[in-house]
C-alpha cells in the first residue's frame, strides 16, 4: 500500500423494492481500492467505477445489484496541499455491481451515478405564472428531486417573464428552466449546484501551480463540443481558450469551481473555471491524481 494515501468506502445497503431507505452500512478500508471518476458541469450524470479487492464473502452477499449508495473518501495522510486526510470524492448510487474471480483475487466492481435515483426516475408536472421568481421554480425542482442546493449564483431579481410550464422527467425540466435564464445545473456529490453559464462559482478560486501540486505542464485544448454548432462571439473574438491541467488528487475541486492557474513554463497566470474533472486513483498503484479541463471566465 502507498503509505501516504487513504481511500475509504462507505456503502449504504438499500432495502429491496418496493421498500425505500437503507438497512445498514458497510465500512470498507484497509483493502485495495481503485477508482476512476468523471465529473462535469453538463446535465449528464457524473459517473464512477470503483473496484475493491477481496471483500469478505459475507460483505459481498449483502450488496445489491443496484441502488446502494456509495460514498468514496480519498486523500493524503500527510500533505502540504490544502487539506489533510480523506475527503469526500464521490457520492452516488450503484447502477451495476459485479464480481470477478481471478484466484486468489476476488475483485468487486461498482458502476455508479451521482444522483442516479433522483435524476432518472422522478417526473414533474406543473405550471408557474408569468413573473414567478427563478429561485422559486428551481427550488421547487430541487424539493421534488430531493436534492439540497449547495450553491446558487446570485439571481435575486430574475423572473420568468412568460412563466414556466413543464410535464415530463424532472431533470429535463430543471435543465430547461435553467438554460432559459442563462444558468447551468449539475449534481455534485448528491447536491444541486446552480451557476451562471460560462462564469463559474462565486467562491474564491483555488490556487493551481507547481507549489500546490500541479504535475507537468498545462496543455492547451479546444472543446469542440462547446463550439461545434455555435457562432463565434459577436465581437469577432475566438472561442475562450481551454487548458488541461494535471494535479495531485484534489477531492475539494468540483466542476464549476474557479482556479487561478499559474505556470511560468507556458506563461499562464489567470482565472479559469473547471468544465470537467477526472479523478484516477489506487492505494496500491501509481495513479492518484486529478485531470482538470478549464476555460477562461
Amino acid at each position: 500500500m502507498q503509505f501516504d494515501r487513504i481511500i475509504n468506502l462507505k456503502v449504504e445497503l438499500a432495502n429491496p423494492p418496493p421498500d425505500t431507505g437503507y438497512r445498514g452500512t458497510l465500512d470498507i478500508s484497509n483493502l485495495r481500492i481503485n477508482f476512476s471518476i468523471y465529473k462535469s458541469q453538463s446535465w449528464s450524470t457524473n459517473t464512477a467505477n470503483i473496484k475493491v479487492w477481496n471483500l469478505s464473502n459475507s460483505n459481498r452477499n449483502q450488496l445489491n445489484q443496484f441502488g446502494d449508495e456509495l460514498r468514496l473518501f480519498a486523500g493524503y495522510r500527510n500533505t502540504s496541499i490544502q487539506q489533510t486526510g480523506p475527503q469526500l470524492l464521490f457520492m452516488g448510487n450503484t447502477s451495476l455491481v459485479s464480481h470477478t474471480f481471478t484466484q486468489p483475487e476476488i475483485i468487486t466492481n461498482f458502476d455508479c451515478g451521482d444522483g442516479e435515483k433522483s435524476l432518472n426516475l422522478i417526473l414533474a408536472s406543473w405550471s408557474f405564472a408569468p413573473g414567478t421568481p427563478v429561485r422559486t421554480v428551481i427550488q421547487s425542482y430541487a424539493d421534488l428531486l430531493g436534492l439540497d442546493i449547495q450553491e446558487f449564483s446570485a439571481t435575486d431579481n430574475l423572473v420568468y417573464e412568460n412563466g414556466h410550464s413543464y410535464s415530463s422527467l424532472a431533470r429535463n425540466g430543471l435543465d430547461c428552466a435553467c438554460k432559459a435564464v442563462g444558468l447551468i445545473a449539475s449534481v455534485q456529490n448528491n447536491n444541486l449546484v446552480i451557476l451562471k453559464e460560462g462564469i463559474g462559482s462565486e467562491k474564491p478560486p483555488y490556487e493551481i501551480n507547481q507549489e500546490t501540486g500541479m504535475l507537468g505542464i498545462p496543455e492547451r485544448f479546444t472543446d469542440r463540443k462547446q463550439f461545434l454548432y455555435k457562432a463565434l462571439p459577436k465581437n469577432g473574438g475566438a472561442p475562450k481558450p481551454g487548458w488541461k491541467v494535471k494535479t495531485l488528487l484534489r477531492p475539494d475541486i468540483l466542476p464549476g469551481d474557479r482556479i487561478r492557474l499559474r505556470s511560468n513554463r507556458v506563461d499562464i497566470d489567470g482565472i479559469f473555471y473547471v468544465v470537467s474533472i477526472r479523478h484516477e486513483g489506487d492505494n496500491y498503484g501509481n495513479d492518484f491524481q486529478s485531470l482538470l479541463e478549464v476555460r477562461a471566465t
